[in-house]
């Protein structure tokens, strides 16, 4: 079974089990399980054969990548009406890319080809939209306002009780209490304030000049002004006698003397300044765009700046699987799971494991990989146990491979890979 049509029925799969989720209201615990589970159920559903090494193009790897994440999303936005999302970029069917700044909440009230509203409940989001035709819509609503545009690049921050609309390209309409006012380019729109000169970027600006940059039309020309007529020379004055001049007496003879020259000073040659590192929003919307190959070199020189943050080595790990270079990017988030915040080493791991999983077949480093890392209390700890059962097995040790899976039917009775557990705990 290929690749590609594994992805395909993985995201039918997760369409389906989002259909069916229950319906809100839950708590954020059982959020994240559901999301874990929902993934977990997708994926094994469509395959539970051992995996073979494959060759991979980073597009497909990249397309891989952004349908899980697309599917993430609505799976999300499915159980809450308003999700917290995260930090990432969502693609919607209509063409149109929306980008979330940490801890954004969001909300698709309604995205069909004709219409698209959004509610932005808190965070800032980025919305890169298309020219739309005149029978579309699309509007961005916050608890204070309601922005429509045509096709434009803008962002929506909500913090509290207040709303910031921020302008890189094109035109929005802004309406709040029934007064309209058009905010362009370098605008900004405060709720309870108006229109103003933003002194202060969002998170997302450098993601939003680009996007901006990347759409700009080619300037109209200047007009060349005709040139100014040439003015007539006056005429020419009749000259005038001049008196001779009086003789210069001749100077005394001088003695020759020799003339040291003394050398020039070499001027000292200044070091070139060093560039600044990019910023994080920069190398992210690098991964976004994907350009992974300038975002790795961003990534390197961010890292060498700061080499504990955490999040450039992530970045650095995405775009290293981009590239489809699998095996370096399995040890970039071996590293971070041994490296990174706490919170942040479960899903280093377990992209590891999955890495090395997949795309290596190899059964026994994805075991290492997930054995680097306690996933108690994670959103992640029903796929870690269902794929450390399978890795066992792959690599033939069944008496481990037994006792992984009761480990997750004593954990998961009921999970979504319940039926594969109970195939390897059969005698």
């Amino acid at each position: 079974m290929s690749r590609d049509r594994l992805d395909d029925r993985t995201v039918d799969a997760l369409a389906t089990i989002a259909r069916q989720a229950p319906v809100p209201p839950i708590t954020d615990a059982r959020r994240d399980a559901q999301i874990a589970r929902a993934i977990a159920e997708a994926e094994d559903r469509a395959v539970l054969e051992t995996p073979r090494a494959r060759s991979r193009t980073p597009y497909v790897a990249w397309a891989i990548a952004a349908a899980a994440l697309v599917a993430l999303a609505f799976v999300t936005m499915r159980d809450a009406p308003t999700a917290d999302v995260g930090e990432g970029v969502l693609v919607l069917a209509t063409g149109d890319r929306v980008t979330t700044a940490p801890h954004a909440a969001l909300a698709l009230d309604e995205v069909s080809p004709e219409s698209r509203r959004i509610s932005v409940h808190a965070g800032e989001a980025l919305f890169d939209v298309r020219p739309l035709e005149p029978n579309e819509s699309f509007v961005v609503r916050t608890p204070e306002l309601e922005v429509t545009v045509r096709g434009t690049v803008f962002s929506v921050e909500r913090v509290g009780d207040r709303t910031v609309v921020r302008v890189y390209e094109g035109r929005v309409d802004v309406r709040e209490r029934g007064e309209l006012v058009s905010i362009t380019p370098g605008e900004t729109y405060r709720s309870g304030e108006g229109r103003a000169r933003d002194a202060q970027e969002g998170a997302l600006a450098a993601i939003g000049r680009a996007a901006a940059a990347a759409r700009e039309p080619v300037a109209a020309r200047t007009p060349i002004a005709e040139p100014a007529p040439i003015a007539e020379p006056a005429p020419t004055a009749e000259p005038t006698s001049v008196p001779e001049p009086t003789p210069i007496p001749e100077p005394a003879p001088v003695a020759a003397r020799r003339t040291t020259i003394e050398p020039e000073p070499t001027p000292a040659i200044e070091p070139a300044p060093t560039p600044p590192a990019p910023s994080l929003a920069e190398i992210q919307s690098l991964v976004a765009s994907r350009r992974f190959a300038q975002a790795l070199d961003a990534a390197r020189a961010a890292r060498a700046h700061a080499p504990t943050e955490w999040r450039f080595g992530m970045l650095e790990a995405h775009a290293l699987q981009g590239l489809g270079r699998a095996a370096e990017a399995a040890d970039a988030y071996d590293a971070l799971a041994r490296t990174a915040p706490s919170a942040q080493r479960a899903e280093a791991a377990f992209r590891a494991a999955t890495l090395r999983w997949r795309e290596l077949a190899d059964a026994r480093g994805a075991v290492t990989s997930l054995d680097a890392v306690d996933f108690a209390q994670s959103a992640l700890e029903e796929r870690a146990l269902g794929l450390r059962a399978r890795a066992l097995d792959a690599a033939g040790d069944r008496t481990a491979a037994r006792d992984a899976a009761r480990a997750y039917l004593a954990r998961y009775p009921e999970g979504g890979l319940a039926d594969v557990m109970q195939a390897l705990v059969a005698p």
